[in-house]
């Protein structure tokens, strides 16, 4: 966390997981597709918040969000995802 001036605060992760499965990949159940599943997934999660913003103790914070994953199947497994959510915290 990160603390500036005005009041702003931040959090900031970066993340990085390879997956690899064991057995092959098949679709459905029933079809085999010949190849075992690797996916390399990458992750960055951000929030940010105004630390005098409050009211009954609930902070809203902006959290942004990114995400994509590459997998060797790429039509089935490998997207790409953002999102943006307005969240209301209370600490205990």
């Amino acid at each position: 966390m990160q603390e500036y001036a005005f009041g702003i605060s931040t959090k900031l992760n970066f993340s990085f997981t390879h997956r690899q499965f064991k057995d092959q990949a098949i679709l459905g159940g029933i079809l085999p597709l010949g190849k075992t599943r690797q996916d390399q997934i990458y992750s960055v999660f951000a929030q940010v918040w105004k630390r005098d913003w409050h009211l009954w103790g609930i902070t809203p914070k902006l959290n942004l969000e990114w995400r994509k994953q590459k997998s060797n199947l790429d039509t089935l497994y490998s997207y790409k995802m953002h999102n943006i959510t307005l969240a209301f915290e209370k600490t205990f």
